[in-house]
């Protein structure tokens, strides 16, 4: 849980990206038009979007946000791969693969119902996965990125220089795929969204504790 100190630090940082009274004040008088994180993730552009979540709480009640969606039955239905990821630091490209492949595979075997003998084989996949190099390991990935759209969750991002060693890994495939980041600061969530984006209002927690979405400007290609 952050401290006040930390608190008060984050929200002077917002401060610095637009997000102060007076835009509360806006977003407060605009509440027809709030942002939407489902339909955000199901919107039909077909380019690789980025939807980066930042709150003056922290992260006590981002994940439940998260989770609500990630679960819905019409999301799981919609994308061939999920994976929620929460990093370790510092970060480790191969752990990170393996978890994204891991996920992956389980995921895609829970969606389609798999009969137990597959479920076997895919046990055998697994610990075989155990001893990939990290160039096996982003082979394998690019191989189940290649026909399917995904939508991973970053949980946890702390550095620009993480985001660009992540983004690396996670291509465009012109298949509506999505990536949900989670982050303590505000700097962060900007940098690594949509070069044109715009930061809405997600939920209200209390008077002083708010969650926003950095997301693609409304209109942008």
């Amino acid at each position: 849980m952050p401290t006040a100190a930390e608190e008060q630090a984050s929200i002077a940082t917002a401060g610095m990206f637009g997000i102060n009274e007076p835009m509360i004040a806006t977003l407060e008088h605009e509440k027809s038009s709030e942002v939407n994180l489902h339909q955000l993730i199901t919107s039909n552009d077909v380019d690789l979007r980025v939807i980066a979540m930042w709150g003056t709480s922290g992260d006590l009640e981002k994940a439940p946000a998260i989770q609500e969606v990630y679960d819905d039955p019409k999301i799981l239905k919609k994308f061939g791969f999920r994976a929620w990821i929460r990093l370790v630091h510092p970060f480790s490209p191969q752990e990170f693969l393996r978890s994204l492949v891991r996920q992956f595979y389980e995921n895609f075997h829970d969606e389609v119902g798999k009969p137990e003998e597959d479920t076997n084989i895919g046990a055998d996949v697994l610990a075989k996965m155990e001893k990939m190099d990290q160039n096996e390991l982003v082979c394998v990935f690019k191989a189940q990125l290649f026909s399917n759209s995904y939508l991973i969750v970053i949980d946890d991002l702390s550095t620009i220089v993480e985001w660009h060693c992540i983004k690396k890994y996670l291509p465009d495939n012109k298949k509506q795929s999505r990536i949900i980041v989670s982050t303590q600061q505000a700097e962060i969530a900007s940098l690594c969204t949509e070069k044109l984006y715009q930061v809405s209002e997600f939920k209200q927690l209390s008077c002083d504790q708010t969650i926003y979405l950095f997301h693609k400007k409304h209109g942008q290609c």
